[in-house]
């Protein structure tokens, strides 16, 4: 649960960052630091005998996570996708772990 509640934080911090595109206060940095950390912390699942996890819900996990981050330069139609499949994402990792909605969204 604790390396599940890391990644929906992780989740929460990309969604922020990519809320900031366009503004000064956009940094790439950031932006890198928050993906590859959710990113990493959910590959952790696949080496845990005992992860809640269903092999089919880290499969789709990560084809909506992706290889990369969607970065200000794409198609904002892109980038609303992208925000929304980490959105189902997060929701997976919600689900499967039984935390409340009002902690995901805060984390």
């Amino acid at each position: 649960k604790v390396i599940a509640a890391s990644v929906i934080h992780y989740i929460n911090s990309t969604l922020a960052v990519m809320e900031k595109y366009g503004t000064q206060e956009y940094t790439f940095a950031n932006h890198a630091k928050f993906w590859s950390e959710m990113k990493g912390y959910a590959l952790a699942f696949q080496f845990n005998p005992h992860a809640k996890i269903s092999v089919s819900d880290f499969v789709l996990f990560h084809e909506l996570v992706g290889d990369n981050p969607v970065l200000m330069n794409q198609d904002p139609s892109e980038i609303d996708s992208y925000k929304q499949k980490l959105l189902t994402a997060r929701d997976i990792l919600a689900t499967t772990y039984e935390f409340k909605e009002e902690n995901v969204k805060n984390w």
